[in-house]
C-alpha cells in the first residue's frame, strides 16, 4: 500500500474520515504491527505529524488545533521521521518514566491550550515495558476556528510537516463561516418535524436534541434492520438504574423502566414510541435514534388544570395554596392557566437520556455531545412540583407563568450546549432539564432544589 493510498479512510461502520493510514476504524485498538506499517511508507504533512518525543505544550497545542481547523489528522509521539523525506523511519516510542500518562498529558494540553477543545481520540501503543507511542486522531472540527492560547489560528500546510499560523483574512473568514454553518445545521435538526392534528394542538412538549460532536465519525445503517428494532424494544424493557450518590451522598440509585411499545424506521433513523395500540395514530412520547448517533427526544408535558381543580395534591401546603388562589379568583381567569407537571417530565427525560447514553457507544467512539432543548405549546404553563417547597416558593415569589408559546435554548443561531458523556446520565439530564425549567420560569437553584427533594423521596422513573 503506497503513501498516497488512504486519502480517504473509513471509520467505524462506514463513517468517513479524511485520512486513515490504518486498515482499522477510529477507536479500534492499534498495535505495534500497525505502527510498523508506517515505516518507509507514510510521510508526515497535511494529515500526519510525527514527533520523536513530547515537544513543549504550546507546540502540541498548535499541532492539534491545526488538524481541527483543517481536515483532521493523526498526531504521533514516539515516531522518528526521516529529515529529508519526512517518511516514518523508526518507532522508538517515548519513555514512560518521563511521561507516565501520555494520554492524560495530551488531553490536558488540548483542554488548556485550545478553545474550544477539539475532539481527540488518543491511544497508547506499547513498544516495550518502558516505552510506548501515543497515537491521537484529531477529528475535523465543526466549532471552528480553534484558537490556541497564544491567540493564533493554526492550519495544516500540504508541503510542510509543522503547522502554520493563519494570516490570511479570507481563510479565517471561511473558518468562522464553517463554524456558523455547523450551528445552522444543528438548528435545522433541532425541530419537531411531526405533524399534529387539531386535537393535539394544545399539548405542551419538551424536546431534547443531541448530537455527537463532531458529526461524521459514526455511521450504523444496520440499526434500520428488523432484528435491531426488536433488540431496541427489548432493551427498553430492562430496568434503568442511575447513580445518585453525587446528589444524595448515600449511594442510592433511581430505578425504573421506559418502556417503549412501538418501533419503526424512518429516513436514516429508528423511531421508538410509547403509545397504546388504539392511539397509535396520535403523537406520544417518542425517541428518534439516527444512524449517525444523533437523537430527538419528544416528551409530552402532563398539564393539570389549575381551575377547576378536580385532582388531589399530595402536598397539603400545595393544596392549600391552590385552593386559596382559586378562592380569590372571582372571574374564573385561572382557568386559562395550567400546571406543567415537571416531576413526570423530569423522569421521562431522565430515562431517555440514560437509554441514549447506553446505546450510543454501540455505534463507535464518542466525545462530547451537543444539545439543545425546546419547549412548544407552553403559553400560560406554570412550572409545577407537588411539594411543600414549591408552595413556599410561590408564596414568596408569586406564581410563575410562561408567557411564550415556544422557545429554543440555546436560542437559534447560538452554539449548542456541550456536555460530556463521562459526566454521567444524571448530570447531563439535570443540565438539560434545568434549561427547560428556566424557560418555563423557574430559576436554576430553585429547580435543582425541587428535583433533589423529589429524588430524596425516591420517586420512581417513568414506568409505562
Amino acid at each position: 500500500m503506497g503513501a498516497v493510498r488512504g486519502a480517504h479512510g473509513v471509520s467505524r461502520k462506514g463513517a468517513e474520515v479524511s485520512y486513515n493510514p490504518f486498515e482499522k476504524a477510529i477507536g479500534e485498538p492499534i498495535d505495534l504491527s500497525d505502527l510498523q506499517s508506517l515505516v518507509d511508507r507514510v510521510a508526515e504533512g497535511y494529515y500526519v505529524e510525527y514527533k520523536s518525543t513530547f515537544p513543549d505544550n504550546d507546540k502540541v497545542g498548535h499541532s492539534i488545533a491545526s488538524f481541527a481547523n483543517t481536515n483532521g489528522g493523526w498526531y504521533f509521539i514516539g515516531v522518528v521521521a526521516d529529515k529529508q523525506t519526512n517518511v516514518a523511519k523508526s518507532i522508538p516510542g517515548v519513555e514512560l518514566t518521563r511521561f507516565p500518562d501520555p494520554i492524560a498529558k495530551v488531553r490536558d494540553i488540548a483542554r488548556d491550550h485550545i478553545a474550544p477543545m477539539p475532539a481527540l481520540f488518543p491511544q497508547l501503543v506499547r513498544i516495550s515495558t518502558a516505552d510506548a507511542v501515543l497515537v491521537a486522531y484529531v477529528a475535523e472540527g465543526e466549532d471552528t476556528p480553534y484558537v490556541t492560547r497564544d491567540g493564533r489560528i493554526y492550519r495544516r500546510s500540504a508541503d510542510k510537516s509543522d503547522p502554520l499560523f493563519e494570516t490570511d483574512r479570507p481563510v479565517i473568514d471561511r473558518l468562522i463561516e464553517r463554524g456558523r454553518e455547523a450551528v445552522r445545521r444543528f438548528d435545522r435538526f433541532a425541530q419537531d418535524v411531526r405533524t399534529h392534528c387539531r386535537a393535539e394542538e394544545s399539548q405542551a412538549w419538551m424536546e431534547v436534541y443531541l448530537s455527537p460532536c463532531p458529526r461524521g465519525l459514526l455511521s450504523s445503517p444496520e440499526i434500520l434492520s428488523a432484528c435491531h428494532l426488536e433488540s431496541l424494544l427489548s432493551k427498553t424493557q430492562e430496568p434503568v438504574k442511575i447513580d445518585l450518590s453525587d446528589v444524595l451522598g448515600d449511594g442510592r440509585e433511581l430505578t425504573g423502566r421506559l418502556p417503549f411499545t412501538h418501533a419503526q424506521t424512518a429516513m436514516g433513523s429508528v423511531i421508538l414510541r410509547q403509545v397504546e395500540p388504539s392511539k397509535v395514530a396520535f403523537n406520544s412520547l417518542e425517541m428518534e435514534l439516527f444512524i449517525d448517533g444523533r437523537s430527538r427526544m419528544l416528551v409530552p408535558i402532563r398539564c393539570l388544570p389549575l381551575w377547576p381543580r378536580e385532582w388531589s395534591a399530595s402536598s397539603e401546603r400545595t393544596a392549600e395554596l391552590l385552593d386559596d388562589l382559586i378562592e380569590s379568583d372571582t372571574d374564573g381567569d385561572l382557568a386559562f392557566a395550567k400546571l406543567a407537571d415537571l416531576a413526570s417530565a423530569w423522569n421521562a427525560i431522565g430515562c431517555l437520556v440514560t437509554f441514549y447514553l447506553s446505546w450510543l457507544p454501540t455505534l463507535g467512539p464518542t466525545t462530547d455531545l451537543q444539545a439543545k432543548v425546546a419547549l412548544t405549546n407552553v403559553w400560560r404553563c406554570v412550572p409545577f412540583f407537588d411539594l411543600d417547597s414549591w408552595a413556599e416558593y410561590v408564596e414568596k415569589h408569586g406564581l410563575p407563568v410562561c408567557t411564550r408559546d415556544s422557545m429554543l435554548a440555546p436560542e437559534e443561531g447560538r452554539r449548542p450546549l456541550v456536555v460530556n458523556p463521562d459526566e454521567g446520565a444524571f448530570s447531563i439530564w439535570h443540565k438539560l432539564f434545568g434549561i427547560a425549567a428556566v424557560g418555563l420560569g423557574l430559576p436554576p437553584d430553585a429547580m435543582a432544589a425541587f428535583v433533589t427533594e423529589s429524588v430524596s423521596q425516591s420517586q420512581p422513573l417513568v414506568d409505562g
